[in-house]
C-alpha cells in the first residue's frame, strides 16, 4: 500500500513515506534520518486506513511505536566514525556499556530513573570519567534524533545537578602524573632508542613533550606541516582523520625540539609522513609501539611508570605553565575548544600571589593585654616587660 524512500544521500539520509489514502490520493510525509522509524510510521498509517475501511475504531492521537535503542544507536554510532575523531571510542562505549543496558528499551522508555539506575550500577566497576562520557554520548544520540524530527525528550538533560555531581569528578590534574623536572625529561629521552631511519621514537617523544601534540596527531603529522624556518608545526589532522575539536592550530617549536627535528629530518625515510611506520605495514605507526618503548625507558631510568599522554602532552602543559607561560596561549597551543579545559593547569602557575595580596584585607585582631605592676614608683620602668617605646607612649597618653 505504501512505500519508504530516501530523499537524501547515503551519508545524510532523509526518509519519507508515501501511501494512497482511502480516496485514492497520493500522500507524503517526512520522517527523518531513521529508516526503522519511517517503516513504523508507515505501518501505523496503513493500520489506520484498514481500521477505517472496516469500521474499527482507531485512536487518531496514538503515536507510532518507537524503535528500541539498539535498532537506532548501532547505525548512528557507526556513522560518527566518519566525521568524528572519537567515533571509534564511541562505538566501544555504546557496545560495551550503553547497549547492554538500554538496548532493549524503547527510545521513549529511557528516562532519569533508568539513567540513575545505570549510574549506580556502573559506579562499582567504572571510573567517573567513563560514566560521564557514556552519558554525553547518550545525550548526543537523543539530541541528534530530536533534530531529525523525532518526538522525544533528552533524558540526560532531565538529570538534576545533584545526580550529576554524585557521579564524581571527571579529572583531577593534581593527581595526573607528569615528568616533574627537566632532568627527568632528559633522562627519559636519552633512554629511548637512539635516532635512526627506522627508530623515530625519540623524535616523536620530543614532539609530544616539547610541543604538546596528541599521540594521533604525532602519528599522522605530515612533513609539509613542519616549518623549521618559522619554527612552527601546523596541526590539521591526525592518524584517525579529523582532529578532536575539528579545528587546526599552530604549535611552536622550542629550542630543544628544533635541535631534535633538524637531526631527524637528515635521516628520515622518504614519504609524506614525518614519522612513517617502521615495519612497512599499515599507514601509520601503531600507538602500542610507542608505549612499549616508553615503558622500557622508564624502567631504565627507574622512574614511576606513566602513560604516553602523561609523559608528553601533560608534561609539556605543566612545564609550560611553570615556566610562566599564559593559560590563554597554552589553550591555543593544545587546541582546547574551551579555556575551561586548560584551567586544570592553573594550580601550577608560579607566584600567583605576592606580598601585597598577603597584606590586603587585613585587620588588627590581637587581644589587649594587662601588664603586671612591679610595685616601684611611677617611672619609665614601672611596668614589667614594657619597652622604652611602649612606656613613652603611656606617658604621652
Amino acid at each position: 500500500m505504501g512505500t519508504v524512500y530516501n530523499r537524501g544521500t547515503k551519508k545524510s539520509p532523509n526518509w519519507w513515506i508515501t501511501w494512497l489514502d482511502p480516496g485514492g490520493r497520493r500522500r507524503y510525509r517526512k520522517v527523518g534520518a531513521d529508516r526503522v522509524l519511517a517503516k513504523r510510521v508507515l505501518a501505523k498509517v496503513e493500520t489506520d486506513i484498514v481500521a477505517g475501511k472496516y469500521g474499527v475504531e482507531s485512536d487518531p492521537d496514538a503515536k507510532p511505536v518507537m524503535p528500541t535503542v539498539a535498532e537506532v544507536m548501532t547505525s548512528w554510532v557507526a556513522k560518527r566514525t566518519e566525521t568524528h575523531r572519537s567515533g571509534g571510542d564511541d562505538v566501544c562505549r555504546a557496545r560495551v556499556h550503553l547497549l547492554p543496558y538500554f538496548g532493549r528499551m524503547r527510545l521513549d522508555e529511557v528516562g532519569p530513573a533508568q539513567l540513575k539506575a545505570f549510574i549506580e550500577k556502573k559506579r562499582a566497576t567504572l571510573n567517573p570519567a567513563t560514566i560521564v562520557r557514556c552519558l554525553r554520548l547518550l545525550s548526543r544520540f537523543y539530541s541528534s534524533l530530536m533534530e531529525d524530527g523525532m518526538e522525544l525528550t533528552n533524558p540526560v538533560a532531565r538529570l538534576n545537578r545533584a545526580t550529576r555531581r554524585a557521579i564524581g569528578p571527571m579529572h583531577d590534574p593534581r593527581r595526573t602524573s607528569f615528568l616533574k623536572t627537566k632532568q627527568d625529561i632528559r633522562a627519559v629521552y636519552l633512554a629511548l632508542p637512539a635516532l635512526a631511519p627506522n627508530k623515530p621514537v625519540r623524535a616523536m617523544f620530543a614532539v609530544g613533550a616539547f610541543a604538546g601534540l596528541r599521540t594521533d596527531e604525532i602519528l599522522g603529522l605530515p612533513k609539509e606541516n613542519v616549518d623549521l624556518e618559522r619554527r612552527t608545526i601546523m596541526v590539521d589532522r591526525s592518524a584517525r582523520g579529523p582532529l578532536k575539536d575539528n579545528e587546526s592550530r599552530i604549535a611552536p617549536i622550542n629550542d630543544s625540539l628544533l635541535q631534535v627535528l633538524r637531526e631527524w629530518l637528515l635521516m628520515a625515510p622518504p614519504g609524506p609522513l614525518m614519522f612513517p611506520p617502521t615495519k612497512g605495514r599499515g599507514a601509520h605507526m601503531r600507538p602500542h609501539t610507542l608505549h612499549r618503548h616508553l615503558k622500557r625507558a622508564f624502567a631504565t631510568c627507574r622512574l614511576p611508570a606513566m602513560t604516553w599522554y602523561q609523559a608528553t602532552r601533560h608534561t609539556f602543559a605543566s612545564h609550560y605553565v611553570m615556566d610562566r607561560g599564559t593559560i590563554e596561549k597554552l589553550s591555543l597551543i593544545l587546541g582546547h575548544s574551551s579555556i575551561v579545559t586548560t584551567q586544570r593547569y592553573a594550580h601550577l602557575v608560579p607566584g600567583q600571589f605576592d606580598q601585597r595580596d598577603f597584606q590586603a584585607a587585613c585587620a588588627d585582631i590581637s587581644e589587649p593585654r594587662v601588664l603586671p605592676f612591679d610595685g616601684s614608683k611611677k617611672g619609665p620602668n614601672c611596668y614589667a616587660g614594657v619597652t622604652q617605646g611602649e612606656d613613652a607612649g603611656k606617658e604621652g597618653s
